[in-house]
């Protein structure tokens, strides 16, 4: 039954607790021996792509980051040269929380990015 459940909103409630926040540094844990990676270059073996750390942003907020899937590197490579700005925040970093039955579970964008427009 889980699968066909689906829950429709039936409003937004917003709060803004504080202003600014500083962007928290992203943790992770990295080899000493193997090299930080350019991010458009897709590395041998995908099948377990959190152990890469890759670098070479020009527009991204942090030097170097690290990502879950081939999917989320890819999206990377083709936000770079569309946007003024972009992260993958870490973990915390928003205070963002939904509705799901009784529980409030945050919620963790995996990108934010920063463009000249809308569309």
């Amino acid at each position: 039954m889980q699968e066909h459940y689906w829950d429709k909103a039936s409003g937004y409630e917003i709060k803004v607790s504080k202003g600014f926040t500083e962007l928290k540094p992203g943790a992770y844990t990295a080899s000493a021996v193997d090299p930080v990676l350019e991010f458009p270059q897709r590395p041998a073996d995908k099948s377990n792509m959190a152990k890469y750390l890759f670098g070479g942003f020009k527009r991204c907020l942090y030097a170097v980051k690290k990502f879950q899937a081939d999917g989320e590197r890819n999206l990377s490579v083709i936000l770079e040269p569309q946007s003024f700005k972009s992260f993958k925040p870490a973990r915390g970093q928003f205070q963002i929380y939904y509705k799901s039955g009784a529980n409030h579970p945050e919620y963790q964008p995996d990108f934010v990015v920063e463009t000249d427009s809308f569309a």
